[in-house]
Formats: C-alpha cells, structure tokens, sequence
C-alpha cells in the first residue's frame, strides 16, 4: 500500500484511515525526520491517494495540519494530520462559543425549562452584580434574582432577593 501525493511523489505505508476528524497514517518506510518533512509540505500533502495493488482504495484532501508523530512498536511510525479549521482546539473555541451563546438565551427561559439545564447558568458568587430576572446556582439550586440591589449576599438565604426554584438531587 502507498500513497501518492500532490506532487506524485510516494510513500510505502502501512495503513491510512480518518478517525474522529484525525488522519493516521502508519509506516515503516521514513525516518520522523522525513516524515516531518514530508508531512510539513503543505503543497505536497494538499491531495494524498492510498493506492493498494494499483487500486485507489481512500483520498485525503487538505489534511495539512501536522499533530504530531509517534513511534510504535517494531520502528512503525505514525504521522497525525488534521484539516485546517477541523483540529480539536478549533472544535472547543466553537463549543466555548456555542456554550455561551446557550448560556444567554437559557436566561430567558421560564423555571421548568431552565431548571432541565442547569448547567448553563453562572454559579453564585458572593460580591458579584446580578441583574433582575437573571437565574444563578448556589449550592445546587437553581436561583433567580427577584430584586436587583448592587451585589449580593448569600443569594439562598436572602429569599427576599431570590427565589429559590429547586433542589438539586
């Protein structure tokens, strides 16, 4: 099995195959140092063809991120390739967003939907500034802010400025 690179050049490997967004691909045919040098040249790598008993059996297109390289047993190594805007630090920058983004409309939620997610709203934090109508979590309990009065106390016990929805557990 090969695999043939943008530029026609080949390479002799072992296996090639896409996991959870991540091109792995095995050989025993470079040295870590040819690898990089290979896996680093974006032109070269732009489109790779595994080719098996003249068969082109997989295409990989603009996998041109390097992860990184390892070494597994009897000197095969792996070379680890994302796509450009697919590698798991652009994943959690849009998961961040997508949590915030969720955090802010869970608050204008009523109280038997915001308590089913919980999880999207701020812990309580003595000294903090809360706003009137905004739900936070304190020790478990979906709270929401009654009264805006500058920062709060223990936002539980003040029942006053919060009204406690449920219990949690």
């Amino acid at each position: 099995m090969k695999i043939i690179f943008n530029d026609l050049t080949e390479l002799q490997i072992q296996a090639a195959a896409v996991d959870n967004g991540r091109l792995d691909v095995k050989t025993i045919d470079a040295t870590p140092e040819e690898l990089r040098n290979i896996f680093e040249d974006e032109l070269k790598i732009k489109k790779m063809k595994v080719v098996e008993q003249g068969r082109v059996i997989a295409e990989y297109s603009n996998y041109t991120i390097m992860d990184g390289l390892t070494e597994y047993a009897g000197k095969i190594y792996g070379v680890f390739m994302y796509q450009k805007g697919n590698t798991p630090e652009d994943y959690r920058e849009k998961l961040d967003a997508v949590i915030a983004l969720a955090s802010m409309q869970a608050q204008s939620l009523d109280k038997e939907d915001a308590v089913k997610v919980m999880a999207l709203f701020p812990k309580y934090e003595e000294g903090a500034d809360y706003t009137d109508g905004q739900y936070v979590v304190h020790d478990g309990d979906l709270c929401k802010v009654q009264e805006k009065s500058g920062t709060l106390s223990k936002i539980d016990v003040e029942l006053s400025l919060s009204e406690k929805i449920t219990r949690k557990g």
